[in-house]
């Protein structure tokens, strides 16, 4: 069985990592930010760990998570802060809060029909993967 890694935010946020998944380390990285930026479950002006503490709290290069870090600051899902490090924006453009009004609730009726249905997180995970891959091919 592979490790799983993981890295706990100053805001409670949880990084999982699964080398075994198939799915690149900075994808899984920029999938899970995603998530919780768009749920607002990290608030905005929330500052993230920086990429060193979070490539070695995780074990990985930190060359992955600055990737990861750099493109979503580029989609603008992150803001980068001279001097400080990377935040969630505090002023959140019109596409940003168009694709959290779409994607969220669809989202929580996904996640809550796996639930219902009595799929583990991992289950869930594990079906989301080849759905996520073919973005990565779009």
């Amino acid at each position: 069985m592979r490790r799983i890694n993981t890295h706990m935010t100053p805001a409670g946020f949880r990084f999982l990592l699964s080398p075994s998944s198939g799915a690149p380390l900075y994808r899984q990285l920029m999938d899970q930010l995603r998530v919780e930026v768009f749920s607002g479950r990290l608030a905005a002006g929330t500052m993230l760990p920086s990429v060193r503490q979070v490539a070695h709290e995780l074990e990985i290069n930190p060359m992955t998570v600055s990737k990861a870090y750099s493109r979503l600051a580029d989609e603008g899902v992150l803001e980068r802060v001279p001097g400080q490090g990377i935040r969630i924006p505090t002023k959140e453009d019109g596409r940003n809060r168009r694709a959290r009004e779409k994607v969220v609730p669809a989202l929580t009726r996904a996640v809550t029909a796996a639930r219902d249905a009595g799929l583990t997180r991992a289950e869930l995970h594990s079906l989301l993967e080849p759905l996520l891959k073919e973005l990565d091919h779009d």
